[in-house]
């Protein structure tokens, strides 16, 4: 369990969304075996952002999340397992940056 009390947990939400989309898009461009323009997807969507954010996110706009960030607790084992060990804790590391 990681602790986001104090974290804006729209910004880590939007986050965590363009770190998935950069993996999956790449992914998808190293198996075709060329890197060309990203794969069309929707638009990170700030209007349902702080809806979303109240209860477990399976998806978001296309994207696995994978996370509850309802609390000031969360596990990142799902969006670790999709996107790297340590993929969750970087991109909260991030956060403190902006």
């Amino acid at each position: 369990m990681l602790n986001i009390k104090g974290v804006n947990k729209v910004k880590l939400l939007h986050a965590l969304h363009d770190h998935a989309m950069l993996r999956t898009n790449l992914e998808v461009m190293f198996e075709r075996g060329k890197v060309g323009n990203p794969i069309p997807s929707p638009p990170f969507d700030t209007f349902m952002a702080p809806q979303a954010v109240t209860g477990p996110i399976e998806t978001y706009c296309g994207y696995f999340i994978g996370c509850d960030l309802s609390g000031d607790t969360v596990n990142p084992g799902r969006f670790d397992a999709q996107y790297g060990s340590g993929a969750f804790k970087r991109v909260l590391a991030l956060q403190y940056l902006w």
